[in-house]
């Protein structure tokens, strides 16, 4: 019975090439001049307005580095009406919540009321 280790003429004779062949050894095609853009975004938006053909590679490549050359957009905190402002800086932080309490404790009054 045969135990593992060398034998002599297995695997790959020295100085053959892959059984792929010419498909991983062929040289690359020399890269096309691409117009100059001054950063990922610029380089998108030509792809979407149609100015700059799209290229799988720099696509990918340009969506990796946005992240890296512009900062993230927060969502804009939504903000009370004028309006409102000018009420909640007129009434003051105690008196609204004042307000609050005496609202609901007539609610509340009333509620009882109509059970009796």
């Amino acid at each position: 019975m045969a135990s593992g280790g060398q034998r002599r003429g297995a695997g790959r004779p020295k100085g053959a090439r892959n059984k792929r062949g010419s498909a991983t050894t062929s040289p690359a095609p020399a890269p096309t001049s691409p117009a100059p853009y001054a950063d990922a975004e610029a380089y998108l938006s030509a792809v979407v307005e149609g100015r700059e053909i799209p290229d799988p590679l720099r696509l990918v490549a340009a969506k990796a580095l946005i992240v890296f050359q512009r900062a993230r957009q927060r969502v804009p905190i939504p903000s009370l009406p004028p309006s409102q402002l000018a009420r909640r800086d007129a009434l003051g932080a105690e008196d609204a919540l004042a307000e609050e309490f005496a609202r609901r404790a007539e609610l509340i009054r009333a509620r009882h009321r109509s059970k009796q």
